[in-house]
């Protein structure tokens, strides 16, 4: 978890590495097996899990790729980015 962290605070990281270690967190948030499972192959066995019961819990749902895919990029931005670069601060 630590490895996938550092890849946020990383300057030079790649669009692509950002975007899988954004699926990987969302991967272990939901408690996903290990075994090489993407998060919309996930999503669906989640879904297919739920789907049997008689009354489905759909917070067991992960959310989609593409929405993992957003909340990273606009989390990294809103959160990350400005805590590495100094707040200048102007008299008025």
């Amino acid at each position: 978890m630590k490895n996938i962290a550092d890849i946020f605070y990383n300057l030079s990281r790649t669009p692509d590495a950002l975007s899988e270690a954004g699926e990987k967190i969302f991967l272990a948030i939901y408690k996903a097996p290990t075994n090489g499972h993407n998060l919309n192959n996930y999503r669906y066995a989640a879904f297919l899990k739920s789907s049997t019961k008689i009354k489905a819990d759909l917070s067991l749902i992960p959310p989609t790729e593409g929405t993992t895919l957003q909340h990273t990029f606009s989390n990294v931005f809103l959160f990350v980015e400005p805590a590495m670069v100094p707040i200048l601060m102007v008299s008025l």
